[in-house]
């Protein structure tokens, strides 16, 4: 498609600018169970968003017909788009300036089908080997996407970004009395290469074998460690609290809190879109602003709200290059990028003895559904071991865990070094955080 050309014609059709946004997607996928494999698949997408500003309203259309016959039929579905809409808000497409950070996240390679049937089956007879007490596998798979950003405006902005994500899933399955339990473990990396093969059968069976017969545990008030991937993920379920739309309209706790200690000294939350080899890391967001890491938690105050163009303006401030598209056609939001509580000093074998007794958390059921991300308030099943005299004891189950997220983070004890990433993208090591109400037995 010729871009300038869709631009000119824009301009003639009455737009006084426009955006052309292009993502193009390569992805193979491979699943395995019992030795066999149940799933292989590749595929290719590619498609554009346009969008355009007439008379101050911002117009949208899609496509996957990449070529100038889609020109006319692409503006005039923007254009109706902005004719329906009512809102009075002010919109933007940017005008191009600012420095560019070149972000590495990841290289470009072809996919090999046979290596990733190989070592997804490779990885799931290493699983049955490591123990005999693992009867089976209930599914592994392994995941690979490699995505091409493209965004040019009638502004003169021409901006380009490639990533790479590798993962590898698994649930091995162990016999517990006369049931079975199991776990679903991951890993990632911007490809294949990166993901530690040997650590992830190694810890997808241990954490399978933690849940062999667990019992549940007394209510009450319980000194807990949230463990680096439960905590990453009440992270991310709640992230959404410091986004400058959701405040907007009204369903950010965080609201008029700018400045303010809203969390223990020890915790710094981060959005760095440069972290290396990261598919989440990124030179500019989705409207081609130029990105920076920033503390939006800062040793326990709230620095302030991630912002795009459209609620930078609204609030009088500068955008944080923090907008964010759900998908190719989607509006203009803000989102995170590496989202993570920074690490911390304590070593988790010296928060468990701090603790004494109380439990060590690795599961949460039931995420979003469980979890309210306006209010902070969650009340969750939880999976872990119990924390005798210092020490990691006897597995639990059948545990009901209620607190608010936000006075989680007010009461930190400890931040562990044991930093991790769920498969969302949130980062965060073992914290320590006082107590909380348990509902067991």
């Amino acid at each position: 498609m010729n871009i300038q050309l869709l631009f000119d014609k824009a301009k003639e059709a009455g737009f006084s600018a426009s955006e052309v946004y292009r993502v193009t997607v390569d992805s193979i996928e491979v699943g395995v169970t019992d030795a066999t494999v149940k799933k292989h698949q590749i595929s290719s997408s590619d498609a554009i968003c346009f969008r355009g500003l007439m008379n101050g309203k911002m117009g949208y259309a899609s496509t996957e017909k990449i070529s100038d016959e889609s020109i006319e039929q692409l503006i005039i579905n923007a254009k109706d788009s902005a004719l329906l809409i009512e809102k009075d808000d002010q919109e933007f497409i940017y005008s191009g300036d600012g420095q560019y950070v070149d972000v590495v996240a990841g290289s470009s390679v072809e996919f090999d089908t046979q290596f990733y049937i190989d070592t997804t089956l490779d990885v799931e007879q290493a699983i049955l080997k490591t123990s005999d007490k693992i009867v089976k596998v209930a599914d592994t798979q392994m995941k690979h996407m490699q995505k091409t950003t493209y965004i040019a405006n009638s502004n003169g902005l021409e901006v380009k970004q490639y990533a790479s994500n590798a993962m590898l899933f698994s649930s091995p399955v162990a016999k517990d009395g006369d049931g079975m339990v199991n776990a679903y473990d991951f890993a990632k990396g911007v490809d294949y290469t990166a993901i530690d093969i040997d650590k992830f059968v190694k810890t997808a069976v241990k954490n399978t074998l933690q849940k062999v017969d667990a019992k549940p545990m007394k209510s009450g008030l319980t000194k807990v460690i949230f463990s680096n991937k439960v905590m990453a993920s009440l992270l991310g379920i709640m992230s959404g609290n410091f986004n400058a739309d959701v405040m907007q309209e009204g369903r950010s706790k965080l609201e008029g809190l700018e400045g303010q200690k809203i969390a223990n000294e020890l915790i710094t939350i981060v959005d760095n879109p440069h972290l290396e080899n990261s598919f989440s890391s990124c030179g500019f967001d989705d409207e081609g602003v130029p990105t920076y890491k920033k503390n939006i938690v800062d040793n326990g105050t709230f620095t302030g709200f991630l912002h795009n163009l459209k609620t930078a303006n609204k609030a009088g401030v500068k955008t944080t290059g923090n907008a964010k598209k759900a998908g190719v056609t989607s509006p203009i939001k803000v989102g995170t990028t590496n989202l993570y509580l920074q690490t911390g000093e304590s070593e988790l074998e010296e928060m468990i003895l701090a603790v004494g007794n109380g439990v060590f958390v690795t599961e949460m059921d039931g995420g979003h559904s469980g979890a309210n991300a306006v209010t902070g308030d969650f009340s969750l099943p939880i999976r872990g071991l119990l924390i005798e005299d210092g020490k990691l004891t006897t597995p639990v189950k059948q545990v009901t865990m209620a607190a608010n997220f936000f006075e989680v983070l007010k009461n930190v004890v400890a931040v562990g070094d044991d930093f991790e990433t769920t498969h969302m993208g949130a980062g965060s090591p073992s914290v320590s955080v006082g107590e909380i109400s348990i509902a067991g037995e």
